[in-house]
């Protein structure tokens, strides 16, 4: 079995999950198997060249979501936290330049190894709360998995950040931020505000407002959402009642 990725990107061509949708159930469901790791994976990033901006933004936000919820999850390693802290560096330094320009062969080449890197990292360290709120919200509308990833990331890493404080120091570090003198909380609100800001440098919404989502929503989604086995391995528990906040937030 020869995968070849197109995307930077699910990280689809090295790990051991496939997402499909029931669609009259409007629900995602997500299969996981050591067999559906090929035996090649072929990661070409001239293929990259071929997205338009927006593909390129939404799918290299996934790329740090990727990232992040490996890094923080319960069943992070050590091996995994090398791979997500690299996929970091990369997506800070090169998504920007990538969404602005096809033909930037530098930004394409890091942001394939951005979502290898995230992809290897997830698929042994698993996700957490904004991957499983986002398939919720996939399987019932059709919004750029990307897209919910990104609006979703900056209010989960908030409620998250309780669970594991000094992880979210180092996630800061990673983005490139200085963070000699700062509270390991102040740290993390810098985190948080730089995954804000560089959504909103490549254009994606910042509210599920802007994309259709209202409050009378909110109650089937979060019921959903804990349903879904990527919150299994996030940091901090929630309830369903918890799950319904971080969503008023965003809306």
């Amino acid at each position: 079995m020869i995968m070849i990725m197109t995307t930077a990107g699910s990280g689809s061509e090295v790990s051991q999950f496939s997402i499909i949708v029931d669609s009259n159930r409007k629900k995602k469901m997500t299969i996981v198997s050591k067999t559906l790791v090929p035996d090649i994976a072929i990661i070409d990033p001239y293929t990259l060249v071929t997205k338009d901006s927006s593909l390129t933004a939404t799918t290299g936000m996934d790329v740090l979501t990727h990232a992040i919820e490996a890094y923080v999850s319960i069943a992070a390693t050590p091996l995994t936290d090398v791979q997500a802290k690299n996929a970091l560096i990369l997506c800070a330094q090169y998504l920007r330049p990538s969404v602005a320009s096809k033909t930037n062969t530098e930004a394409k080449e890091a942001m394939a190894m951005a979502s290898l890197q995230a992809g290897l990292a997830f698929s042994n360290a698993i996700l957490g709360a904004a991957h499983a709120i986002s398939h919720a919200i996939g399987g019932k509308f059709p919004l750029p998995h990307g897209e919910i990833n990104a609006i979703l990331l900056p209010y989960v890493m908030d409620f998250n950040f309780i669970a594991t404080p000094k992880r979210f120091l180092d996630i800061a570090t990673c983005l490139g931020i200085d963070t000699r003198g700062l509270t390991e909380r102040e740290a993390g609100n810098a985190a948080i505000h730089f995954v804000k800001e560089l959504s909103f440098d490549i254009g994606i919404p910042t509210r599920f407002r802007e994309v259709g989502i209202t409050e009378e929503m909110i109650h089937h989604i979060s019921q959903v959402a804990l349903e879904d086995a990527c919150m299994i391995t996030n940091p901090r528990d929630m309830n369903v009642e918890q799950v319904k906040q971080v969503l008023k937030n965003v809306l």
